[in-house]
């Protein structure tokens, strides 16, 4: 939610109700879009604004959730934006917040192949102390494989090729006749198991 009436000339990012995080408009830029868009932290101020207080949290900003449980960080992180996951790390972002689909900023990282921002992440957890029992790629951190089903991605593609070898020789194995029959046959359901 975009707050129009943000003070110091700004949008709020968090629709007026703390008085935080600002994106500061420019002539060119009057809604603060391109300066989110670009990740470009020089544009946000992440102080606490109009009559937020100073009994508020440190870091309550950059670990905000928005409805899908991401964090500026996910974001960060999902983009490549490299000095803006180093600006969240430094003010206190959580590393191993997860979302809905579970998973975390490193995830996001990984799946964009971001490996600098993969670096970053690690590093901060490994400078923090984070021991949350990551065994792969990105240790100590876990990834969505990890977290979901107790296997590194490492040990899940392993599997998926162990699988595609032994679907390969099955299917080898199959006469011709046998192999035109399953692939012309209309009526077969594609729950049933292939005949092998």
């Amino acid at each position: 939610m975009v707050d129009e009436n943000a003070s110091n000339g700004g949008v709020s990012l968090d629709g007026g109700r703390r008085g935080g995080a600002q994106v500061v408009r420019s002539a060119g830029d009057p809604r603060g879009g391109e300066t989110r868009r670009r990740g470009a932290v020089e544009g946000i101020d992440f102080g606490r604004g109009g009559g937020g207080g100073d009994d508020e949290e440190e870091g309550v900003l950059v670990n905000a959730v928005d409805p899908a449980g991401r964090t500026p960080l996910h974001f960060a992180a999902g983009f490549g934006r490299i000095a803006c996951t180093k600006f969240l790390l430094e003010r206190g972002a959580k590393l191993e917040v997860r979302d809905l689909w579970s998973k975390a900023p490193v995830d996001w990282a990984l799946q964009a192949k971001h490996e600098e921002v993969v670096k970053l992440l690690r590093i901060k957890a490994i400078e923090t102390g984070l021991e949350i029992g990551g065994r792969g790629q990105v240790a100590p951190l876990r990834t969505y494989h990890e977290y979901c089903y107790d296997l590194t991605t490492e040990e899940i593609e392993e599997r998926l090729e162990e699988d595609r070898k032994t679907v390969l020789q099955q299917w080898e194995k199959m006469s011709e006749e046998e192999r035109k029959e399953f692939r012309e046959n209309p009526n077969r359901d594609p729950l049933d198991p292939i005949p092998f």
